[in-house]
C-alpha cells in the first residue's frame, strides 16, 4: 500500500513537506471528492495507475494535495498556482519533490510516459 498524507488545504502543505523532507517524497495534486467521486475525470483515470506504480517504490511517501474545484478553477492566484516550486497548471500533477520531475494531466495515466518517469534512477532511489 502506498503511504499517503492527505492535505486538504494549501496552508497545510509546507508543514507536511518539512516534516517529511528526507523521505522519497512525491506530491500528487488531485481533485477533491464531490458526492463521493473526484470532480476531475483525469484524476479518476490516474488514481489506480499512479498508485500501482508508486507501490513499487518501497520508500515512497505521497502527499496528496486535494484541490477544491471552487477555489481552483479560474483562479490564477490559487496558492498552488503561484507557489515557486509547484506552479500548478493542471490536475492531476505528480511531482517528485527532490528532482522536481513531474507528470501533468494525461501523462499521469499514459503508460509510456509513466514508465519512463518511474524508471529514472534519481526517482527510484531518491538520489
Amino acid at each position: 500500500m502506498v503511504h499517503k498524507i492527505i492535505v486538504s488545504e494549501p496552508s497545510e502543505l509546507a508543514g507536511a513537506i518539512n516534516t517529511n523532507k528526507s523521505a522519497n517524497l512525491f506530491l500528487l495534486f488531485t481533485s477533491t471528492f464531490e458526492d463521493g467521486v473526484r470532480w476531475c475525470s483525469d484524476c479518476i483515470k490516474a488514481d489506480p495507475h499512479l498508485d500501482a506504480l508508486l507501490e513499487k517504490i518501497p520508500d515512497a511517501l505521497v502527499i496528496e494535495c486535494q484541490v477544491d474545484r471552487a477555489k481552483y478553477k479560474g483562479n490564477p492566484q490559487h496558492p498552488y498556482r503561484i507557489h515557486k516550486d509547484i506552479r500548478l497548471t493542471a490536475i492531476p500533477t505528480l511531482i517528485h519533490w527532490k528532482t522536481k520531475a513531474r507528470l501533468v494531466e494525461e501523462e499521469c495515466y499514459d503508460e509510456e510516459r509513466t514508465a519512463t518517469y518511474f524508471e529514472r534512477d534519481d526517482i527510484i532511489h531518491n538520489s
